[in-house]
């Protein structure tokens, strides 16, 4: 569970750019976004159908023009409120508003990013966001499954964020280093989910 966060843990954060915290959401809190998160895969998974919050993108190394890998504005009415719900749980409310020194933060984008087996839609070096520049902002990932360099985890590069903004001039994956989130098990049936909020 995520307690106070430790001085060491915020001079990670600040000289890397990324925190890791392991095992910080009990599994009763994961439970029905779990669930819920399965029921928007499946929706989407048969292709387009005019919900543009579905996102799609061509799986060249597969030959498939429709690989769904992204659900959008989990926020909205509509949607499950499971996610908002473990978007307010109070201990990562608190680690966040350590994280942003105290100040007043709001999250902008609530997605659900995921992996299907034998079926990826590739995610090319870049930073998030990529159109704010004006104030401080960072992502914060929940991961909902295991995730590893062979099954597509997401790699970060430490230290990239004193650097500025820069935009790739070639996709190299040497001298990312990889990071894992904390995650849940779900017996293979995706490669890796996670909740986005930025």
């Amino acid at each position: 569970m995520l307690g106070q966060l430790t001085s060491e843990e915020l001079g990670a954060f600040a000289r890397n750019g990324f925190l890791v915290c392991r095992g910080a959401i009990p599994e009763n809190e994961l439970a029905q976004v779990d669930s819920d998160s399965m029921d928007l895969i499946e929706r989407g998974q048969k292709g387009p159908f005019g919900d543009q919050r579905w996102c799609y993108g061509v799986d060249k190394l597969h030959d498939k023009d429709s690989c769904l890998y992204r659900v959008n504005r989990l926020d909205d009415d509509d949607m499950p409120s499971s996610f908002s719900v473990l978007l307010a749980y109070p201990p990562l409310l608190r680690a966040v508003h350590t994280l942003v020194n105290g100040d007043a933060f709001a999250a902008s984008v609530h997605a659900l990013v995921f992996k299907l087996p034998k079926h990826g839609y590739p995610a090319l070096w870049h930073q998030d966001p990529v159109k704010v520049f004006h104030f401080p902002v960072f992502n914060m990932d929940i991961y909902l499954d295991d995730s590893t360099t062979q099954n597509g985890c997401l790699w970060v590069i430490p230290g990239s964020h004193l650097a500025g903004y820069t935009i790739p001039k070639e996709q190299s994956n040497s001298s990312r280093a990889g990071l894992r989130g904390s995650m849940k098990q779900r017996q293979g049936r995706f490669q890796s989910r996670y909740l986005e909020a930025t």
